[in-house]
């Protein structure tokens, strides 16, 4: 019988033996590491690709996460021939131990950056800023190695995004090194260590200067790395795990969700915006942003001006009234909500979109700037009832009114200036007077019909607007008489003429004002009496950039009035 143990037991181990699984990273080496820039990636990951170019764990005493993954030789297939890049950063088996930031894949058909399924993770930080443990990135960490080895954890991130892990990149603070955690010891009590790496208090380290996707490397093993190291080396225990990370602000819209949305009837937004507050997938988000609207993006931290719900007094002003400059919106007026006020937006144009139930025409009604390539979508909540969902109820004249208004408008590379300049559709308004949301989105992919609001994109931008609509006509002042007034020519090159009419002798203010909403040159400002005028204006001597402008006039009585000016040279 003992001999017979003894045969079982051999046989036991040499089929252990025989099942060995390696463990490897899954970073690209010999494909496409970074599709926007179409490096390939030359990272050491693949035992078929570079000569002793690879990392390998034999024994698993120490890991990343719950459990190890097992790529096969080195990526979620057999390199350098795979599937994305998963058994790592997204694979569905929960072995990642990455907490956040935000984890990516490459998806290969088409070749495209894509979050994680599920992930409601951050960004790792802006360039050139310093990056906490337990801030801005955490892993967690088992190290149960015979004999209570310590193990040894070392980070690299591709900063310079040239498919490599070596040297550093400038900041204006220093070099970012590529190598930002080295050999830091991860030690053992009785049990073992299993926590987050931040308990131990590595120390924080310098993001490297560009914006946009990274690829990182974590390992841990038995002993420490060889320096200078790059990512490479065979390792008796422990494990690699590659990470695709997202550096700079994510953009976010920033209508009300579980906040007020509509003062007067006391509906709380339901809009797909907040990051911690709907279930997941709840929110709309860009990360590249390298199409937007305005002359630039905002960067809502989670979906408005502070963490929702608990935004700032004044409450949504990160698209409709923020003072930055980014908003893009030309037309109608915007308004924010202030104390459980509705408020129109300081310096706004004072128009209202057109009436219910009458067709708005983009250009003297609604208008956006826009900085292309992307695919525009607007919604407009015309029943305000705090969410954007196709209403069959909504009707003007028994036909239903979508509130998925403006469906995949193509904006072509290239393209800067009003969405009017590509002449999209016009389209019916709601039924109902009043105020409404209005989620203005550019992306990088299409979106359903009746779309909802609701994105994860990697490109693009949202801005969402608390629009008007007006109980009679649209193309009215909210706050006192119009002033009609005409510019000629329009474009303009180096002088244009304002030809208008006054009701009565007035002092008489005109403005031009750009796009950021600071005033570029005071046109006039003097007595001008009763009737008809023609005040001519030379752009020579002003020395200003061809773009978008307002002209504004305003008189002391109140009137006012609002027209979009192009110079173009």
């Amino acid at each position: 019988m003992r001999s017979l143990f003894v045969i079982i037991a051999a046989l036991s181990l040499l089929h252990r033996a025989g099942a060995q699984q390696l463990e490897f990273g899954d970073a690209p080496e010999g494909v496409i590491a970074y599709p926007r820039q179409g490096i390939v990636g030359m990272f050491p990951t693949c035992k078929t690709v570079g000569p002793s170019n690879w990392i390998q764990h034999n024994n698993f005493g120490a890991y990343f996460g719950p459990t190890i993954d097992f790529e096969g030789d080195g990526n979620g297939g057999f390199c350098p021939q795979f599937p994305p890049f998963d058994a790592d950063e997204c694979y569905a088996d929960n072995d990642a131990g990455l907490a956040f930031p935000q984890p990516y894949t490459i998806l290969p058909s088409p070749l495209r950056e894509a979050p994680c399924p599920n992930s409601r993770g951050t960004s790792l930080g802006q360039p050139c800023t310093v990056a906490a443990w337990g801030q801005n990135i955490d892993i967690f960490v088992v190290n149960k190695m015979p004999n209570l080895t310590t193990g040894y954890v070392n980070v690299l991130f591709d900063w310079d995004r040239n498919g490599l892990w070596a040297g550093a990149s400038p900041c204006p603070s220093g070099p970012a090194p590529e190598h930002v955690l080295v050999n830091f010891k991860v030690s053992q009590g009785p049990g073992g260590f299993s926590n987050m790496l931040s308990v131990l208090g590595p120390p924080p380290f310098l993001i490297g200067p560009l914006r946009g996707f990274i690829w990182a490397r974590f390992t841990i093993t038995e002993k420490p790395v060889v320096l200078p190291w790059f990512g490479d080396g065979a390792y008796e225990d422990g494990e690699t795990e590659d990470y695709l990370i997202y550096v700079g602000d994510y953009d976010f819209g920033d209508a009300p969700e579980g906040a007020l949305a509509y003062p007067a009837n006391g509906v709380i937004g339901n809009f797909p915006t907040c990051i911690n507050v709907g279930p997941a997938g709840s929110f709309v988000r860009h990360a590249a942003g390298n199409a937007f609207w305005g002359p630039k993006v905002d960067g809502e931290n989670e979906g408005n001006a502070a963490l929702c719900p608990a935004f700032s007094p004044n409450q949504y002003d990160r698209d409709e009234c923020f003072q930055d400059g980014d908003a893009g919106l030309i037309a109608p007026t915007a308004y924010t909500i202030n104390g459980g006020l509705v408020i129109p937006c300081v310096g706004a144009a004072g128009k209202a979109l057109d009436k219910f139930c009458a067709t708005a025409q983009w250009g003297p009604e609604i208008d956006i700037l826009v900085n292309g390539p992307g695919i525009a979508n607007l919604l407009i909540d015309w029943d305000q009832n705090g969410s954007w969902t196709f209403n069959a109820a909504s009707t003007c004249a028994g036909v239903a009114v979508p509130e998925h208004v403006l469906v995949n408008f193509v904006v072509p590379p290239g393209y800067s200036g009003p969405l009017s300049g590509l002449f999209p559709p016009p389209f019916t308004v709601g039924p109902n007077a009043g105020f409404v949301w209005a989620r203005f989105t550019l992306s990088d992919v299409p979106v359903p019909n009746n779309w909802g609001g609701v994105g994860d994109f990697l490109d693009g931008e949202t801005e969402d607007y608390l629009l008007e609509v007006s109980l009679t006509s649209g193309l009215r002042d909210i706050r006192g008489e119009e002033i009609p007034f005409n510019l000629i020519p329009n474009p303009a090159q180096d002088a244009f003429r304002i030809e208008l009419a006054l009701q009565k002798t007035e002092d008489l203010l005109i403005e031009l004002t750009g796009i950021d909403g600071r005033i570029a040159q005071v046109l006039h400002n003097a007595m001008l009496p009763k009737g008809k005028h023609t005040l001519e204006f030379n752009l020579k001597q002003a020395g200003l950039p061809d773009g978008l402008y307002l002209v504004s006039l305003r008189t002391a009585s109140g009137a006012r009035g609002y027209q979009r000016l192009i110079i173009r040279r």
